[in-house]
């Protein structure tokens, strides 16, 4: 078992992974952190803009990057890319303007 990826297709999940991270575990993290501290983001209501940045850049990246797999190497990861920067895209656009305070 390796632990350094050697191909590039192993290097593209590799490099990916933190984008798949964010999407999964950001939002939930995010609602606790709302809950927990709801006065706090409305006194630094920049944290949801940072929050939704990172969805546009990780929606983006995922996106691109399944393009990546899909026609330079014809993987099957691909799919699990342009899923998880679909789910982004979802997130940013459908679910976060409903925390966001007016």
């Amino acid at each position: 078992m390796h632990i350094i990826p050697t191909t590039k297709q192993e290097w593209g999940r590799f490099v990916l992974f933190p984008f798949k991270a964010y999407t999964a575990v950001a939002f939930p993290c995010y609602l606790l952190f709302d809950h927990t501290h709801h006065s706090l983001l409305f006194r630094y209501t920049h944290v949801t803009d940072i929050v939704a940045a990172c969805y546009l850049v990780s929606g983006v990246v995922l996106i691109i990057g399944g393009l990546i797999h899909k026609i330079a190497f014809k993987s099957p990861a691909a799919s699990s890319d342009f899923v998880y920067g679909g789910m982004a895209l979802v997130i940013l656009f459908g679910v976060m303007p409903l925390f966001t305070p007016l």
